[in-house]
């Protein structure tokens, strides 16, 4: 009896201490695992520099950034882009230029969106992102002695003493008012005016050439350039467009030296081509060459008043003058004939009639055989009583 008493405790007590220590097991708390790393709003940025996270991608259309929610990825329209052209005004309204026959988009700085240009002010030029770096240092001996990038339309603003660009900003010091800051010689620095030695006024420079020879009549010159489409001027460069395939543009300063840009892609041009190509930000005055080689007028035509009819001579006009055209014309000039074409400066019409006045005069051709402005008028009285004019006859 005492022995199974003895068993019969020690399993009670066996029991109780299990429960305790089930009991404790059960209310422990779990093990907690290790934490997983956040994921930073801003971290991924991928190879154009778009924030997955933050549901931007790149859109090749527009070469931005964007989020498909909030936009669709297009290009913007850009007026007039990729029209044939000869001048600006063929492009229509908008910020596009004639570039090489054809119209091209630009923003404010020259750059063009569509090609994925935009301006680096530390290379003051229009950049590929991706292809350039815009921190390194600019290529090209542009700058004038305040060290402003003149191929980028920067000029130096005494007022203010920095460089800048008329377009974009007046030049005033600050807290000065416009037309307020003129100068020794009266010219008003806010409206872009400096003083021209040779010229003895005050100009703006985008609009004036202050060397003594007009550089608009440079630009003629190369009206006569072998293998020409187009010349203009544009700045403070004289710009000929080449008719060859790939031929470009060649670029003449006003000592005379000439920078050749050939037809390339952007990310192939020199530093200086792509300044002179894509950043200026002028518009270009097109020479009008057909009338640039025109002959002159014939000035000093006269007649011999000893001759029955008319006996015409005249000196020539230029040396662009290869032929000339005769006419012959009624007193009040409302009937007015071609009576002969000739190499020739000197013309004998006989005529008879009754007392009758006729006019005379000439035209200069070139060798092309565009027409110089009409000659003075000769007037010739018939001497005879016969009736009308006859043919001409050349001496």
């Amino acid at each position: 009896m005492g022995k199974f008493a003895s068993v019969f405790t020690l399993s009670i007590v066996a029991l109780l201490l299990f429960g305790c220590v089930s009991k404790q097991q059960s209310v422990l708390p779990p093990v907690p695992s290790p934490p997983s790393s956040p994921t930073l709003v801003g971290g991924d940025k991928d190879a154009h520099g778009c924030i997955g996270s933050a549901g931007y991608t790149w859109c090749n259309a527009s070469q931005k950034c964007y989020r498909s929610w909030e936009e669709n990825c297009t290009a913007s329209a850009a007026p007039a882009g990729g029209r044939q052209c000869k001048t600006v005004s063929d492009c229509g309204a908008g910020a596009a230029r004639c570039v090489n026959g054809q119209c091209t988009q630009y923003d404010e700085h020259g750059c063009v969106p569509d090609g994925g240009y935009t301006w680096c002010e530390a290379l003051q030029q229009c950049i590929q992102p991706w292809m350039t770096n815009c921190t390194a240092p600019l290529i090209g001996g542009d700058k004038d002695t305040h060290g402003c990038y003149t191929a980028a339309g920067y000029s130096w603003c005494n007022a203010s003493q920095k460089c800048y660009r008329s377009w974009e900003e007046n030049c005033t010091a600050s807290g000065a008012l416009d037309g307020s800051d003129r100068d020794a010689h009266g010219c008003i620095g806010s409206a872009g005016y400096s003083w021209c030695p040779d010229k003895q006024q005050c100009i703006r420079p985008w609009e004036t050439a202050c060397n003594a020879t007009d550089r608009l009549a440079n630009a003629e010159e190369h009206c006569a350039d072998a293998n020409m489409a187009q010349v203009s001027v544009c700045g403070q460069y004289i710009k000929v467009v080449s008719s060859l395939m790939g031929g470009g543009s060649t670029f003449y300063s006003d000592n005379g030296t000439a920078t050749v840009c050939p037809l390339v892609a952007p990310n192939s041009m020199s530093p200086q081509c792509s300044l002179l190509m894509l950043g200026s930000n002028c518009i270009d005055k097109v020479v009008d060459c057909a009338k640039v080689n025109l002959p002159g007028a014939v000035t000093d035509l006269k007649d011999d008043p000893n001759f029955v009819g008319a006996q015409l001579t005249w000196p020539a006009p230029d040396s662009k003058a290869v032929d000339y055209e005769i006419f012959r014309a009624s007193q009040d000039m409302k009937s007015v004939s071609l009576i002969k074409t000739t190499s020739q400066k000197s013309y004998n019409d006989v005529f008879n009639g009754k007392g009758a006045t006729f006019a005379y005069f000439v035209r200069a051709r070139n060798a092309d055989g565009a027409e110089s402005p009409v000659s003075n008028i000769v007037y010739v009285q018939q001497l005879s009583t016969a009736s009308g004019p006859s043919p001409g006859q050349i001496d």
